[in-house]
């Protein structure tokens, strides 16, 4: 047969500890003249075994693993072909075109293999004579350099630069990439400050200074969610080569790992760096090919968002979702605000104090039919056209890969592997722009886990609490100058009898809305004024779902003015409703005049801040 196919290996594969079957495309004369190489995320080979081989008739085939590969190594299926000849042909025999065109093949089938491998080899321009490399054993702990009589040589650093390797290893004012020039004169470490600065003041992020912290302190272990599509589920892609490459180098004590989301959870960790310290950083990869913003906003948010405890959320998304469209308002660049609104909305409630960060995703080349073959089709700006201010309402971060990809200087085409996908070039440059934000983010102020509240009720004047339970009080309206503070008159709490205890209560939450709040953060706030002479305790605050242990106010403060109390409560799951108590006197105490409050307004709103609401 004609040998159609020119590769001559297949891959890399991630294996994830439960695929057995991985295909190849080349053409194999025989399963015997098939391997397979694993590459161990440390860069260790070995070869694979416990498989079978399928060849198909017309190329390609298959190999089937008996145990599935442990996850988190590279796969390659490489054709292995003979280097003997078995074919003899003796004189005067019938001419027969099978042994012929088997030899034939076989011929290029050992063509591609040695062109695939000397195509990896150190080669010396055409026309330049081949140099011999000295024995491995004679260059061993040494140089490899060129000498005058352009001869390789083992250098080993004596002499007048016999310092040079530890100096320009040297963290040393005056050295390292002090000592690296560029053609202009100015040195590498001029360039590198300049970069950085300019980052720093472009971009520096509130959101990363929970994970930077942990990670600079060496003080917890930390963990990390990226919820992405296609772009970040492999081992040749950004996420990988960020906290594998990037991350790793820069903290040497940590141990860091990396989970790919399988299925309806997390696959075993696999190690990417065996740390010197006590600490590990874990990431957590819900990278799933073809999906879209809302992909965990539903039942899985839980397993793959909550339960890992990030110290930031990273969201990468954007490529998927419909066809392109070519105006800036098409509904396939709006319907993106559907998927992150999904998201969103449960960053917001479930997880209001992790910092969430948005990546701008890389550039495409469709045709869009105006855009010359492999340049931007502008699909993926006119979709962030919409995003950015997103993340800014949410108050995410937000790292333009976009435009670090129109801006690297060469052709896009050169940095995508398909229209739409990154290849090896493009993911490094996704992951030090990632890289480079998280450096300039030290020193960034905020927190970036601060999420705006969602008011769930409200009671703004007297007639609104004096629809609350009374326990020994007695409620009267109250006008006196002073003693109100937004809208003409407040609710005045006195106890009836100074020897019990003293409060109003409502159930702001029942039965029919409860599910609303479970398993999510709730602020009660009360704007109060507490009389010196009332009870040490007047103005605490309760609020009570009948599961968990009850959220108290503490340090209620005296005065004539009024001031702002708050309670925060995480709902249990499985509660059914939720009351509030408002104190003016615990029991036990006998103040003298009787326990008075004041009580102006007050809110309850999802979420750990307060929620104004004569603002909302």
């Amino acid at each position: 047969m004609a040998i159609n196919t020119t590769n001559s290996f297949s891959g890399p594969f991630l294996t994830n500890g439960a695929t057995k079957v991985f295909p190849f495309t080349f053409t194999a004369p025989s399963a015997a003249e098939v391997s397979v190489l694993l590459r161990a995320a440390n860069g260790v080979e070995t070869a694979g075994a416990g498989f079978v081989v399928t060849v198909n008739p017309n190329g390609g085939g298959s190999v089937t693993f008996a145990v599935a590969p442990a996850a988190g190594s590279q796969l390659l299926i490489l054709l292995n072909p003979y280097f003997t000849q078995q074919i003899e042909f003796e004189n005067g025999s019938a001419w027969l075109a099978e042994p012929v065109n088997e030899q034939a093949d076989r011929s290029a089938l050992r063509d591609q293999v040695l062109k695939r491998d000397i195509g990896r080899a150190l080669l010396v321009p055409v026309g330049t004579p081949g140099a011999v490399m000295p024995s491995l054993q004679s260059i061993r702990g040494k140089f490899l350099s060129v000498n005058a009589d352009d001869e390789f040589y083992g250098a080993d650093g004596t002499g007048a630069d016999g310092a040079m390797r530890s100096d320009l290893a040297s963290t040393t004012a005056g050295k390292g990439a002090a000592l690296v020039a560029r053609e202009d004169g100015e040195s590498v470490e001029t360039s590198l400050t300049a970069i950085e600065g300019s980052l720093g003041g472009i971009v520096a992020l509130g959101q990363f200074n929970r994970l930077l912290s942990k990670l600079d302190s060496d003080s917890a272990d930390a963990n990390v969610v990226i919820l992405s599509d296609s772009t970040g589920d492999a081992v040749d892609e950004w996420p990988y080569l960020l906290f594998g490459g990037r991350v790793a180098n820069a903290y040497p004590a940590w141990t860091i790992k990396i989970r790919y989301w399988v299925g309806a959870a997390y696959a075993a960790a696999v190690t990417l760096q065996n740390g010197t310290g006590v600490h590990t950083l874990t990431v957590y990869a819900g990278a799933i090919a073809g999906t879209v913003a809302s992909r965990f906003a539903g039942e899985d948010f839980a397993a793959g968002v909550s339960a890992p405890n990030p110290d930031v959320v990273i969201l990468s998304y954007g490529h998927n979702g419909d066809i392109q469209g070519l105006g800036p308002y098409t509904s396939a660049t709006i319907r993106q605000l559907s998927f992150f609104n999904g998201i969103a909305d449960r960053l917001d409630k479930d997880l209001p104090n992790v910092p969430v960060v948005m990546i701008g995703q890389n550039p495409s080349t469709n045709n869009n039919g105006t855009n010359p073959a492999g340049t931007d089709d502008g699909f993926m700006r006119r979709r962030l056209d919409l995003l950015r201010p997103l993340a800014q309402r949410h108050l995410w971060g937000f790292i333009n890969v976009h435009d670090a990809f129109l801006q690297a200087g060469v052709a896009l085409a050169t940095l995508l592997l398909d229209n739409t996908h990154p290849n090896p070039t493009g993911s490094q440059l996704w992951a030090d722009t990632v890289w480079g934000v998280m450096r300039a983010s030290r020193g960034a102020q905020g927190t970036g886990g601060a999420k705006s509240p969602v008011l769930l009720k409200a009671w703004r004047n007297f007639d609104a609490f004096d629809t609350w339970s009374k326990g020994n009080i007695t409620l009267t309206e109250q006008t006196t100058a002073g003693r109100f503070q937004t809208a003409g008159e407040s609710a005045t709490a006195t106890i009836t009898d100074n020897t019990g205890l003293g409060y109003i209560y409502t159930v702001a939450l029942g039965a029919a809305d409860i599910a609303l709040v479970r398993g999510r953060y709730v602020t009660f706030a009360v704007w109060m004024r507490i009389p010196a002479a009332s009870a040490p305790n007047a103005g605490r605050i309760d609020l009570v779902d009948g599961v968990s242990p009850t959220a108290t106010s503490a340090g209620a403060t005296k005065g004539n003015d009024f001031v702002l109390f708050t309670a925060t409560m995480l709902v249990a799951p499985t509660a059914n409703s939720l009351t509030i108590n408002l104190y003016s006197a615990d029991a036990g105490t006998a103040p003298n005049p009787a326990s008075v409050v004041d009580l102006d307004r007050a809110s309850l709103a999802l979420g750990v801040e307060p929620v104004d609401p004569v603002m909302a």
